[in-house]
C-alpha cells in the first residue's frame, strides 16, 4: 500500500461507524481541516462506485469543488474557475 493510500485509508476508518457512508463524512472532514486533495481522494473510490447512479453527479460535484480549492490554494485561479 502507498503512503497516499494508508493515509487514505486512515482517513476514512476514522469515520467508520456513523450513519452516513465513512468516504462522505471522510470527505467533509478533510475538507473542513483545508486538505481539499485528500479531499478529493477521499470521495473519488465512492464516485467510481457510483458514477452512473443516483448519486454520481452529486460525487462528481463534490470532488471538483475539492479540486477548485486545490488550484486556488497554489494560485492558479483559472483552473479552479473552470471548476466552478
Amino acid at each position: 500500500m502507498s503512503k497516499k493510500s494508508a493515509k487514505i485509508a486512515a482517513l476514512i476508518e476514522s469515520c467508520r461507524g456513523e450513519k452516513l457512508d465513512a468516504h462522505y463524512l471522510g470527505y467533509f472532514q478533510c475538507f473542513n481541516l483545508g486538505l481539499f486533495y485528500e479531499a478529493h481522494d477521499v470521495l473519488e473510490e465512492l464516485w467510481l462506485a457510483d458514477r452512473q447512479g443516483a448519486n454520481g453527479a452529486f460525487y462528481k460535484g463534490l470532488i471538483q469543488f475539492a479540486g477548485a480549492f486545490v488550484h486556488l490554494k497554489r494560485g492558479r485561479l483559472r483552473p479552479a474557475a473552470a471548476l466552478f
